[in-house]
């Protein structure tokens, strides 16, 4: 029997695992109870942490390691001003803190990044509290997406030179919210001159998802779009996207004041996903469901959106935790052609590698048209890093929030 069918949350999750790890000196996340979701499946993941490894380092991968090494070195100058929100465990914000943390070897395909301002997004809070699905080993420094200077970069590098300021998303083992960062160069693009920092750093997350999910999706012009926590950083970019397409849209929030902005801009009779039923609302305004579910909602919403959709409607799910802990889903609705899509936003720029550059390309592009713009709520001073946090995993921030290692106040 699974554990979320035995009634397992995230709280007692995180206390499993500090269990675990307490009993047998490992240090495993939350998040990997939806990777072993079965007491044997569990057990067995364990056992094979604890079992004596014999592997030995073959001359392939030692002539690797003086490789790594050796482009270390060329970074070793900024090493000691390193520092970041080092996450080494499942923890409570209130334990988190800055610390020194080395810099991520430079590969041939890497860059480093002076990091000027990163963007913090609602799975930060999850990797603190060790829930979040794709999150690295431990120990290491959380953060998606920053803006900065690139201060070195890899052999293999042509479009991207020292000096350059860019934007960029972070690589597998994140590490944005720190003062120096790795990052495989295709993650990144050169910013504009005219946008800040704190502006550049809080858009490759939202846009790249969003343009990839519309591409998937095949949003056509003049086709309808129901965009789920729509005041949010990824709903307000998919605003603006789905208005490229003459989208008729229908948005939802969660309050009363995010509502009220979201008529500020234009949105015409956006749902409030608490207190209405947005299913109702959707087939009431339109007979027919809509064309296209962007979702970023949990628990019965899933199921709601699915039923929103008509003949031939597609639902994108970004939500990558709600779909491991959803309960079971009647798919019986998705008849007449109606399709399912899938977006992990943290394994496109590796597994879409080529895709991904184009996408990145056509970011820049819709920038310097002025067609998106930033959409930056709060920018905190590093310092306050726990402040910012706090008040992203309250729910209560509108757009982005963003921490600057520029500013003070």
């Amino acid at each position: 029997q699974a554990f979320m069918e035995m009634g397992l949350d995230s709280i007692v999750g995180i206390e499993w695992v500090k269990a675990i790890n307490t009993r047998f000196f490992l240090n495993i996340n939350a998040a990997q109870l939806y990777d072993y979701p079965t007491l044997q499946q569990l057990s067995q993941f364990v056992h094979g942490l604890i079992s004596p490894n014999t592997e030995t380092e073959t001359p392939t991968s030692q002539a690797r390691s003086a490789s790594l090494r050796q482009l270390q070195a060329s970074i070793s100058q900024y090493e000691e001003k390193n520092y970041g929100l080092v996450i080494d465990k499942a923890m409570d914000l209130v334990d988190l803190s800055v610390r020194s943390f080395p810099i991520q070897p430079l590969n041939d395909t890497d860059i480093l990044i002076e990091v000027h301002a990163s963007a913090i997004n609602f799975p930060d809070a999850m990797c603190i509290n060790g829930l979040y699905p794709t999150q690295p080993a431990y120990p290491y420094v959380c953060g998606f997406e920053v803006a900065g200077v690139v201060k070195a970069v890899g052999e293999g590098v042509d479009t991207i030179q020292v000096g350059d300021e860019v934007m960029a998303l972070s690589g597998e083992n994140l590490g944005g919210h720190a003062r120096y960062v790795t990052v495989p160069y295709h993650h990144a693009i050169v910013k504009p001159r005219f946008m800040s920092f704190e502006e550049a750093a809080s858009m490759p997350v939202i846009f790249s998802t969003v343009l990839y999910a519309f591409e998937q999706a095949q949003l056509g012009s003049g086709e309808s779009t129901l965009i789920q926590t729509a005041s949010g950083g990824c709903g307000l970019a998919a605003i603006q996207l789905a208005r490229l397409q003459h989208s008729r849209i229908f948005a939802t929030a969660g309050k009363e004041r995010k509502l009220k902005f979201l008529s500020r801009i234009g949105i015409d009779q956006p749902i409030h996903y608490k207190d209405q039923c947005f299913k109702q609302a959707i087939l009431q305004a339109t007979l027919v469901g809509v064309d296209v579910v962007l979702n970023m909602l949990s628990g019965d919403a899933i199921q709601k959106g699915l039923d929103c959709l008509a003949i031939g409607g597609r639902y994108v799910e970004l939500a990558v935790h709600a779909l491991k802990v959803s309960n079971k889903l009647d798919l019986t609705s998705l008849t007449k052609n109606k399709r399912i899509i899938t977006v992990d936003g943290r394994s496109l720029p590796d597994e879409h590698q080529h895709d991904f550059s184009a996408m990145m390309s056509r970011l820049r592009e819709l920038i310097d048209q002025e067609h998106v713009v930033p959409v930056v709520s709060r920018v905190y001073p590093y310092s306050q890093f726990k402040d910012a946090l706090e008040f992203v995993g309250s729910g209560e921030h509108i757009g982005k929030v963003v921490l600057s290692h520029d500013v003070d106040q």
